[in-house]
């Protein structure tokens, strides 16, 4: 009885059940739960969990395991093959694959092999967009015309030549271009905004609507992700669907990387130059990457199952967003040329 009572708790360890089982009336609790979705083959969904030791990678039905095969991977592995798809991929005795299916599980295991590390990373191709060429400086100090008797008046359609090594107060530049032609009129900023940061007020509320432009198409899409609910939601914050709400959100976000930014230009008597946008992952809730002296600020605007992850009339969120922009800003303090991500 005791074999059995072990053995019977070393399978049930490797399932993941939705009902309840006790087991000489206590209730049992040890599942190897799927966690974080990474990959996904034809016939299943990929899940890794990093808080278990791995058992190999747990083929499992509606979270009843099947078979395991053995892997380098240190962490837990669980492939759920879709179970309407269950009798025609498994083997009678429900020991293995058959045809493709088993030809595909090979090939993923195989890759485990290979590079634990990167065989997990079951992400879709990583796609990077970018929108426009609007990049967003901030200085240390105002910018002084009188100083640089050879530069054009900064105006919402000029782009600034070089950037300010004064210090002072912070100071929201207008925007510029990566090639220095004229800005077109879609530039989300054309407002100093030294008062509203120094001031303590609220950057939303500072503005006024005379004060902004509407957000449009000036802003990077980082799609770097394996959920096909992402990857949809992923879909509607491209340019053709990003007005309203999205649109809102978008400057929103951007409304709080510039406070941000200003207030690290004040500190750290730098100058920064950035765009802003989204990334959908299901791990971040943003992103700070770099590309040369310009460094991009994304915000993850949605949750993992796709829907808006914040109400723009909720304080909370807003406080949130503002401290995501803060710590995504303080990254651009390193060199992440060569980590590109952070």
């Amino acid at each position: 009885m005791e074999a059995m009572e072990k053995a019977l708790r070393a399978y049930l360890k490797t399932c993941q059940l939705e009902i309840s089982v006790y087991i000489r009336g206590t209730r049992f609790r040890e599942w190897t739960y799927k966690n974080r979705l990474v990959g996904q083959l034809p016939f299943g969904k990929i899940y890794l969990n990093k808080s278990k030791c791995s058992d190999g990678v747990l083929v499992r039905v509606n979270g009843v395991q099947m078979f395991t095969r053995c892997t380098a991977s240190t962490w837990q592995i669980v492939l759920e093959i879709n179970p309407e798809q269950s009798r025609e991929t498994l083997t009678s005795n429900r020991d293995g694959l058959i045809g493709e299916a088993a030809n595909e599980l090979d090939r993923f295991i195989g890759k485990i092999w290979v590079n634990p590390v990167s065989g997990t990373r079951g992400h879709f191709q990583k796609t990077v967009n970018v929108f426009g060429n609007t990049v967003y400086q901030v200085h240390d100090a105002p910018r002084r015309q009188t100083e640089h008797p050879s530069d054009p008046v900064l105006s919402p359609h000029a782009a600034s030549p070089r950037p300010n090594n004064h210090n002072g107060t912070g100071n929201w530049e207008y925007p510029a271009t990566t090639d220095r032609t004229p800005l077109a009129a879609d530039s989300l900023y054309t407002k100093n905004l030294t008062n509203a940061v120094s001031n303590g007020a609220d950057l939303s509320q500072s503005l006024s609507s005379q004060d902004r432009a509407p957000a449009t198409a000036c802003y990077v899409h980082v799609v770097d992700c394996s959920s096909a609910e992402l990857i949809r939601a992923a879909k509607n914050f491209l340019p053709d669907q990003i007005g309203g709400i999205r649109g809102k959100l978008l400057q929103k976000w951007t409304d709080a990387c510039a406070v941000a930014a200003t207030e690290l230009a004040k500190i750290q008597h730098r100058s920064f130059s950035f765009r802003t946008g989204f990334v959908f992952n299901e791990e971040d809730l943003g992103r700070c990457t770099q590309d040369g002296s310009i460094y991009t600020l994304l915000l993850n605007p949605v949750t993992n199952k796709g829907l808006l992850r914040y109400k723009l009339s909720s304080k909370t969120d807003s406080g949130i967003v503002q401290a995501i922009a803060a710590h995504e800003a303080v990254h651009m303090l390193g060199d992440l040329s060569r980590r590109k991500i952070c």
